[in-house]
């Protein structure tokens, strides 16, 4: 499948059933790459769905005007700005998708003197963790989230050494 009319955007707050619907589909196709179930997804109400979006920087990737992946970036207390959130359709995988959105994320951290981003990732996604290597993150830790029981990779990212 041909990506030709890729559009990448910042999503709305009143786009939180957009987010919505996204974050089910990802958890139901990748339930290990996530740090909520799916039941704590759909009992979540319109009211933090919107909240959401008003805080982190949430983008989405458009194919052809059809939703197909998305990426977070929000300032988290505990690692200071952090990625989450990345998710592709199934369908759009391998086509850049994931890395046009990243690189909307390095241009706002750029714009922001953001100096390091952390992501967590699930080892047994194997083609997650290889392409953030390819962009320059760095294994530091490991990390145990107790919401679905499932070690973690804390990867870190040098703003200044980003691809």
């Amino acid at each position: 499948m041909q990506t030709e009319h890729i559009i990448i955007r910042r999503l709305a707050p009143d786009e939180w059933k957009l987010l919505r619907d996204l974050s089910i589909q990802g958890i139901k196709t990748d339930p290990d790459a996530f740090g909520d179930t799916l039941e704590t997804t759909l009992n979540r109400n319109e009211t933090t769905w919107r909240q959401w979006l008003t805080e982190p920087y949430i983008f989405v990737a458009e194919v052809e005007g059809i939703p197909a992946s998305r990426i977070t970036l929000r300032n988290d207390p505990t690692w200071e700005w952090m990625i989450n959130g990345v998710w592709t359709a199934p369908q759009y995988r391998r086509q850049g998708l994931s890395n046009k959105l990243f690189q909307e994320i390095l241009m706002i951290a750029r714009e922001k003197h953001i100096e390091t981003i952390t992501i967590k990732v699930n080892p047994s996604q194997v083609a997650a963790c290889n392409f953030y290597k390819k962009l320059g993150f760095k294994i530091i830790d490991k990390h145990h989230r107790d919401s679905t029981d499932i070690d973690t990779y804390v990867m870190k990212l040098n703003i200044l050494c980003a691809h």
